[in-house]
């Protein structure tokens, strides 16, 4: 995907559903992403940032199936 800032226009490769499903948000999983705006885009990776500070705060680790350490 390419912003260009002074058109305030975006050019998106034919499919927006690039990237591992685990961390895709909804809206891109049953295709209601709005492609024509960037702030979409931009809302899409924060949920996916968002997934992985969860991770990372329940000390998850990925090996075939998620696995959750269990914190006091």
């Amino acid at each position: 995907m390419r912003h260009d800032v002074e058109t305030n226009s975006i050019d998106v490769a034919p499919n927006s559903r690039v990237g591992t499903v685990r961390y895709l948000a909804p809206e891109v999983l049953d295709d209601t992403l709005d492609t024509r705006k960037f702030d979409a885009y931009r809302c899409t990776d924060i949920y996916a940032l968002g997934l992985v500070f969860w991770e990372i705060a329940h000390r998850c680790q990925f090996a075939g199936g998620l696995l959750c350490l269990k914190t006091r």
